[in-house]
């Protein structure tokens, strides 16, 4: 089901996981795994709000560009195999962006689609850290764990009894149920925030530029280019009208 995307003849190469490597159908790793880390970024910066500025750059590296049939092993979530294979992919594989502030702070996400270094004390290849004035912290799934400046020894760290997982998809089931807000574990909004700056960064790495953003408005800062991109040309019947 191709939804509001443009039609094209079925092709294996961008269906099943591998729809997330095209720009009609989705928006690369940065927006396939990001909404989740960016949502723990947030939550320990406590930014519930847009950023002002945006910029990210990035490539697709280790392939070569072909328009023909892609050949290669695939592997864990379709992605090709290591090499130069030729590759139809238009998403990035390696993509880094940061996003600014109105206080100054900054948000920076990483994707490593290639062979990369890990992070945090003990190598977490998926993660948040986060840096302080008087040291820094590690979150890795449901472990934390803090550090004072230089120190390599964890002074604080989650227990067993908080590594325990929530039930995501029960709590929405049961929120729909009651149709009551409060219901709610997270409100729709935090969600909508996190993946956001994933669109955000997207923009700003087609259009190879920084971009400055007016959260209030949510619009870009006198930026027509950028603003068009903010949504698609919807294919019938898959409209989303202006107004709702």
């Amino acid at each position: 089901m191709l939804g509001p995307a443009p039609w094209r003849p079925y092709n294996e190469k961008r269906s099943h996981y591998n729809w997330h490597w095209y720009w009609d159908t989705g928006n690369g790793d940065t927006g396939n795994t990001g909404p989740h880390q960016l949502d723990l970024a947030r939550w320990g910066m406590q930014k519930n709000e847009y950023p002002v500025a945006v910029y990210s750059t990035g490539g697709i590296f280790g392939f070569t560009q072909d328009e023909g049939k892609t050949p290669g092993t695939m592997v864990y979530g379709g992605v090709e195999t290591y090499g130069r294979d030729k590759t139809t992919q238009e998403t990035p594989n390696t993509q880094t962006a940061a996003y600014t502030y109105a206080d100054g702070k900054i948000i920076e996400l990483e994707t490593r689609g290639r062979y990369t270094n890990q992070e945090g004390s003990v190598g977490q290849e998926v993660g948040n850290v986060f840096y302080g004035t008087e040291g820094w912290l590690e979150i890795s799934g449901t472990n934390w764990k803090a550090f004072r400046q230089r120190e390599r020894k964890a002074f604080a760290g989650s227990k067993d009894s908080e590594r325990e997982h929530g039930k995501p998809l029960g709590d929405f089931l049961e929120a729909v149920r009651s149709g009551k807000d409060e219901t709610m574990h997270c409100s729709i909004l935090e969600g909508h925030l996190s993946t956001s700056l994933c669109h955000l960064a997207n923009i700003s790495y087609r259009l190879g530029r920084s971009l400055k953003f007016n959260g209030a408005q949510e619009k870009f800062v006198d930026d027509r280019e950028a603003d068009a991109m903010l949504t698609r040309v919807y294919r019938k019947p898959f409209v989303v009208p202006e107004v709702i």
